[in-house]
């Protein structure tokens, strides 16, 4: 019963994400390593920062737990913590590696108000680390104003979201 729970809370999330990416203009791709993002923190006084990049994310490894944040760096010596939420092959939320199990991380990418950025857009910059992690297929960003929290994904969370929807569908 837990599991088809929280795999309905994960159909739910995404099911908003990929909603958000297909009617949202600001539902933007990119090749990696990087990812463009609009920009939502047009405060002004803040602090300005440039060249960000998000880094420290490791690689699953089986019995062990998975990383629940990444730093964001920026060229002015600024950083901060982002939490990243994993999905497995499974369509399940995940907090720990099992083997045989792929993951797949999603960012939740924010500017903390102290900092804001120039321009209609930016590109953050992925690690290398963590754009293995990401895979080969583009990478989506996705605003949620609700939230101000701009979700970078892996395509293939696209994929998976779509074959358990198509599952669902077919059974009872």
């Amino acid at each position: 019963m837990k599991v088809a729970g929280s795999r309905r809370v994960i159909a739910c999330m995404l099911s908003a994400l990929l909603l958000l990416s297909s009617v949202a203009p600001v539902a933007t791709y990119a090749a990696q390593p990087n990812v463009d993002v609009e920009n939502h923190t047009s405060r002004a006084g803040d602090a300005v920062i440039t060249d960000v990049c998000v880094d420290e994310v490791d690689a699953p490894q089986a019995g062990k737990d998975l990383d629940d944040t990444a730093r964001v760096t920026c060229a002015g010596g600024q950083t901060w913590e982002i939490p990243v939420l994993w999905v497995s092959d499974g369509l399940e939320v995940a907090t720990r590696a099992q083997e045989g199990h792929t993951y797949l991380p999603v960012l939740a990418y924010f500017v903390p108000a102290e900092y804001r950025v120039e321009g209609a857009g930016y590109s953050v910059t992925l690690s290398d680390s963590l754009a293995k992690l990401f895979g080969d297929d583009d990478v989506i960003s996705v605003y949620d104003d609700v939230t101000g929290v701009t979700y970078i994904l892996p395509s293939q969370v696209r994929s998976l979201f779509e074959s358990a929807r198509h599952r669902a569908v077919a059974g009872p």
